[in-house]
């Protein structure tokens, strides 16, 4: 499938917008700290005539992933595969860590990323039978004083 990209640019009104493929750096501030991020070859749309970048969805993806490697987070794809391997469905995750299950698939589809802290424990769930067994428990408790 091919990228669909508005050739007019927003900032000169030329229709000189592309798609290029560059090497983009750019810092971000994510969980408290500045990253230095390197995308060696961002492929987004840009104006020919004064230069502007604009981020689509898949140049946007591209950054994130960059700066997941850099953050040491977890890539999305490893999410979804890791939780599938171990036969869970991402309500279970969702309720095991007790976040929305909105803000799980947004860390499976890559639109969210999750703090440091929140990798951690993802990574705990996911790594160890013993954990998900105490937070299946401490859900279970929960629910019976809830209810």
């Amino acid at each position: 499938m091919q990228r669909k990209v508005s050739t007019k640019c927003s900032t000169c009104n030329e229709r000189t917008v592309a798609l290029v493929t560059i090497p983009y750096d750019t810092l971000i501030f994510h969980d408290g700290k500045h990253y230095d991020i390197h995308v060696p070859d961002l492929m987004t749309p840009k104006c020919a005539n004064c230069g502007q970048l604009y981020f689509d969805q898949e140049s946007s993806e591209q950054v994130n992933r960059a700066l997941r490697a850099k953050v040491g987070l977890m890539q999305p794809d490893e999410i979804r595969q890791t939780r599938e391997t171990l036969n869970l469905e991402p309500q279970a995750i969702a309720e095991m860590l007790c976040i929305p299950i909105s803000i799980y698939a947004s860390w499976e589809e890559g639109g969210f990323l999750p703090l440091r802290s929140q990798d951690r424990l993802l990574r705990l769930v996911l790594e160890r039978p013993e954990v998900r067994q105490q937070l299946r428990e401490m859900h279970a408790r929960e629910l019976t004083l809830a209810g």
